[in-house]
């Protein structure tokens, strides 16, 4: 077996886990809105440990000590879905991007605890992500006394990363984008509600994203002619 898909099981039991011990070959398995404590990913992890796609989202039991564990022992993971996992921080990303170097996809939203500072180590070393949904994410964003620090670290990670799929929700504001044109190969953006940004943001996308194709500004009210 090199798949498996679980979502929505009312828990990881101690019986499925003996029985995942021995798919030491497994590749991608989907535990979305299972009831899942960090002792069964720590489990899950040590046995599994040739990993290239996990969907967790909505685990709301899933804290940093899981993804931690995580991965150290899944080195070779490509996808990973954290969306609705509210107790996950930058601790859980930091380990991820320094650790799983072959990441691709990166899906948080509604990851409330995650900051510029995850977004930081992700730019240092997840050279290799390409889908980053960051919608929801309320403690990313580029506004108030929070400016210089964020934009900083939004420069870091959006000028060293591949992205072509990037995911705002409400988080991002124009100076957010100017950093975010960093990114040449960036072919989808999506900026829903994001009523932060100006014509000035969207002159810096449309001036640097060459390869841009999908562009959503839903509820987008202030573009005016030039």
């Amino acid at each position: 077996m090199f798949s498996a898909n679980l979502c929505d099981s009312q828990e990881v039991s101690g019986s499925f886990l003996k029985y995942i011990k021995g798919l030491k070959h497994l590749k991608t398995i989907w535990i979305d809105g299972a009831h899942v404590s960090d002792s069964s990913l720590v489990s899950l992890s040590s046995s599994c440990r040739s990993l290239m796609e996990i969907g967790l989202s909505r685990c709301v039991d899933v804290t940093d000590i899981g993804m931690i564990s995580l991965a150290r022992n899944c080195l070779n993971l490509k996808t990973l879905n954290l969306a609705c996992c509210g107790f996950v921080t930058d601790v859980a990303i930091s380990a991820v991007a320094q650790s799983c170097r072959n990441l691709g996809t990166l899906k948080l939203e509604s990851c409330h605890l995650i900051t510029e500072k995850g977004l930081q180590s992700l730019g240092c070393y997840s050279k290799l992500v390409q889908e980053l949904d960051l919608t929801d994410c309320y403690g990313v964003n580029d506004r108030g006394n929070r400016k210089i620090y964020v934009n900083s670290n939004l420069r870091l990670c959006f000028r060293y990363c591949h992205l072509w799929y990037l995911t705002f929700f409400c988080s991002v504001g124009t100076a957010g984008l100017e950093y975010i044109s960093k990114c040449s190969n960036l072919q989808r953006l999506k900026l829903g509600l994001c009523t932060n940004i100006s014509d000035k943001g969207i002159f810096h996308i449309g001036s640097k994203c060459s390869k841009l194709l999908e562009l959503d500004l839903y509820r987008y009210t202030f573009l005016v002619d030039s």
